[in-house]
């Protein structure tokens, strides 16, 4: 039932306001001493206010929200009694007040559906619909069924189906709605004849779509009927006597026929409007560090060119990663919502860590996460989640996974959905830079590791590269170089000062201390020779995946979300050994969740920088490497692994906090 509009929510529009400040002759009618008065001000707008001060349009949602809140003096049917709008109406109707006493709750009702399906349109009214109005029309209540019928495949009787259904004596003796038979000959009435015949479409929730567009199984193995030819074809005889749908044939002509024929049917128009209109709602909104020039950054971004490639329409909010992060990376600007409510799609992913959307839960709440059906495609770098942070989870409906790693983590600490999506991986941003642009060295070789400062360098663990790279090549081999790409560093931290003397004692480490745009990031893997990664844990490793693109060999641990693609068919993994997580090594651990992470065996590491210096140039496997990783991330594969999954979600309807109808 829908809430009552409280004082502490309600706020008379400015422009009603000034309007009651400058006109004495409303100021003596309208006293607006408390909030009922206020609300019922809003009646002399629609009275009055609208033809006299036509640029102005005050009412908004909650305002149309109060114009049909349910009386507290009158009889009331759930949410169904008399508003302040149905009273409005019923004074100036005199023909009304003789059919109707509404001391009743038989005449209220009646009043309803007369009001609902004639007076909103005879009074121009249907401007004032709001989505919850229209939800509560749709919405199918058991108490209107004369007898509740067993079958679970068509919905109750909603309030609009009753009002339509008690209009005419005809339709009762046509349809008897206590058998299965007899309400799907009425459904395919109503939808077929009576929404177009009586105008219904506005009144109309476009669940109802969904539920008409969804297939049917037959008797037949592997054959499927959309519900909507179904209803047609249980409703008109013509189409019984035309196909035959005991066969495959029959029923592939009769949803042809629904496809080609019905819809460009008088009766029918309204429907192929409404389906015109579902397909540009069908889509998402994508919630990240749209700008950030950060790891996490690109997974929005990634995630937007993935639904580009498989025509999933999509809009983005941008959430800022604070002031530390620059947000130069523009490319999704056109597709930015800066106000949430104006967010077309009923299906919000966070591209965001868990404790990101708890925080966007924060601070931007309702508008953005209500009425909506919630996936985190949650990043997470160990193999346990932090039991003070199990919370988390109840702001999401759903976790998408980028690795067979998280996955199993996120099975073990949650019952909702956890689906496995790959994160998509692109390289053709990239622009060609040299080594001399970037300041580097000449070398025949030059191994690289990027990581971001603000990503913790226990975790990240560059450390371990130096270490490997000194183990592998004595400082006399001179015709090598380790390149550590780096940004967001402290120049007061003493962890980040240890770290650049550590950098200086050897000239063949090359430190580059900047942040680059996304195309010259790139350029940077692509204008090296070997990526290296010793990272602890990686929730999946973007940055080993682009330079696989380039066909690169890649060093990296055996271990996390990097082992989904690294392997010994694929590049050059390095063993390791469990190493417990100590609290205040990583955020939100404590003792009691017994992390841990890899300890890198930096002899192994040594022999595979070795290796790699045999296979750098080896064109065979370059392409080898190449070709996979293009089959691998590719944005075409994540796309219809997304698409594949926002179906799945769309069929099973699991988000009880959706206005779904069935």
């Amino acid at each position: 039932m829908m809430s009552s509009i409280e004082a502490s929510e309600f706020k008379l529009p400015k422009a009603l306001y000034f309007i009651w400040l400058l006109r004495a002759d409303i100021r003596d009618d309208n006293k607006l001493d408390d909030i009922e008065e206020q609300k019922d001000f809003l009646i002399w707008w629609l009275q009055h206010g609208e033809k006299e001060y036509p640029q102005i349009n005050p009412l908004n949602n909650t305002m149309k929200t109060v114009l049909f809140e349910p009386l507290d003096d009158y009889p009331q049917h759930g949410f169904f009694g008399v508003s302040r709008l149905l009273r409005y109406v019923y004074s100036m109707r005199v023909d009304m007040q003789t059919r109707f006493k509404l001391d009743n709750k038989a005449d209220v009702m009646a009043f309803n559906q007369w009001f609902y399906l004639h007076g909103l349109k005879e009074h121009n009214l249907l401007h004032l619909l709001t989505p919850q109005v229209v939800w509560h029309l749709n919405q199918p209540l058991a108490e209107f069924w004369p007898e509740k019928p067993t079958s679970k495949k068509l919905p109750l009787l909603s309030p609009l189906l009753f009002f339509t259904f008690a209009l005419d004596q005809n339709l009762q003796t046509l349809f008897k709605l206590d058998s299965i038979e007899g309400r799907e000959k009425f459904l395919g009435w109503f939808f077929l004849t009576g929404i177009g015949m009586l105008n219904l479409q506005p009144l109309l929730h476009d669940d109802w779509i969904d539920w008409l567009n969804e297939p049917i199984m037959l008797a037949l193995q592997n054959v499927t009927l959309s519900r909507l030819s179904y209803l047609a074809w249980k409703s008109r005889e013509d189409l019984q006597q035309s196909f035959d749908i005991k066969t495959s044939a029959g029923v592939a002509a009769l949803n042809h026929w629904t496809e080609s024929t019905l819809t460009n049917e008088d009766s029918c128009q309204w429907l192929k409007q409404k389906l015109a209109q579902q397909q540009k709602k069908y889509g998402v909104n994508l919630i990240g560090f749209a700008f950030g020039e950060l790891g996490i950054g690109e997974d929005v971004r990634m995630a937007a060119a993935a639904c580009d490639a498989v025509g999933i329409p999509y809009k983005v909010v941008n959430i800022s990663p604070g002031n530390s992060v620059r947000e130069g990376d523009r490319i999704l600007e056109k597709a930015i919502i800066k106000n949430n409510n104006e967010l077309p799609y009923r299906v919000n992913i966070f591209c965001l860590t868990g404790f990101d959307n708890v925080r966007v839960y924060l601070e931007q709440g309702a508008p953005l996460f209500d009425q909506r059906y919630n996936i985190g495609w949650w990043p997470w770098e160990l193999p346990v989640w932090p039991a003070q942070w199990l919370k988390a989870f109840d702001v999401v409906d759903e976790v998408w996974a980028a690795a067979t790693y998280t996955q199993t983590m996120y099975q073990k600490v949650t019952d909702k959905p956890v689906t496995l999506i790959p994160l998509p991986v692109s390289v053709d941003r990239k622009v060609t830079v040299t080594r001399t642009e970037m300041g580097l060295p000449e070398k025949p070789l030059l191994f690289l590791y990027v990581f971001d400062f603000n990503s913790y360098l226990e975790r990240k663990n560059p450390e371990a590269a130096i270490n490997a790279f000194i183990k592998a090549f004595p400082s006399d081999q001179t015709k090598v170089g380790l390149v550590l790409k780096t940004m967001n560093s402290e120049a007061k931290n003493p962890q980040w000062q240890a770290f650049k003397k550590r950098c200086e004692q050897d000239s063949r480490i090359i430190l580059l201390e900047k942040t680059l745009d996304r195309a010259k990031v790139l350029g940077l893997i692509d204008c090296c020779d070997v990526y290296l990664s010793l990272h602890r844990a990686e929730g999946f490793g973007r940055t080993p995946a682009e330079a696989m693109l380039f066909g690169k060999p890649v060093i990296a641990t055996d271990f996390s979300g990097t082992a989904d693609f690294i392997t010994q068919q694929t590049a050059l993994p390095v063993r390791w050994t469990k190493k417990e997580v100590k609290v205040g090594e990583y955020p939100f651990i404590n003792q009691d969740d017994e992390a841990y992470w890899a300890e890198i065996d930096i002899e192994h590491a040594a022999q595979r920088m070795q290796l790699a210096l045999k296979v750098a140039h080896n064109q065979a496997m370059q392409i080898k490497t190449q070709q996979f990783a293009q089959q691998q991330f590719s944005l075409l594969r994540i796309g219809n692994l997304i698409k594949k999954r926002l179906k799945v979600i769309q069929n099973n309807n699991k988000a009880d906090h959706l206005p779904t109808l069935f």
